[in-house]
C-alpha cells in the first residue's frame, strides 16, 4: 500500500481524511494524488474503496442510531476547482 510506503512524505489514506473530517464536522473535502505513476484505474479504486468505507460508516451509524456528520466529498481532477 502506498501509504505505508510513503510514511514520511505526508501521505495518509483517503479513509483516515473521511474520519477526520465526519468528527470534527468538516464539511467539504478534496482528495487529491499526486503520484504521477499511479494510473487513473488506481485512483478510481482509491475512491471506490472510500467511498464504500463512507456508506459503510454512514449506515452503521443509521441502524444504531449515532450521530453521522455528512460531508461533501470527492476525489479532485484535473480542472476540479474550489471556491473559498
Amino acid at each position: 500500500m502506498e501509504v505505508a510506503e510513503k510514511v514520511d512524505w505526508g501521505h495518509a489514506a483517503a479513509l483516515i481524511g473521511l474520519d477526520l473530517a465526519m468528527s470534527e464536522g468538516i464539511k467539504t473535502v478534496r482528495f487529491i494524488h499526486h503520484e504521477p505513476a499511479s494510473s487513473d484505474e488506481t485512483i478510481a479504486e482509491a475512491e471506490a474503496r472510500a467511498r464504500e468505507y463512507y456508506e459503510r460508516q454512514r449506515k452503521t451509524a443509521r441502524e444504531e442510531n449515532l450521530p453521522f456528520h455528512e460531508v461533501d466529498w470527492c476525489f479532485a481532477r484535473e480542472g476540479t476547482s474550489v471556491e473559498v
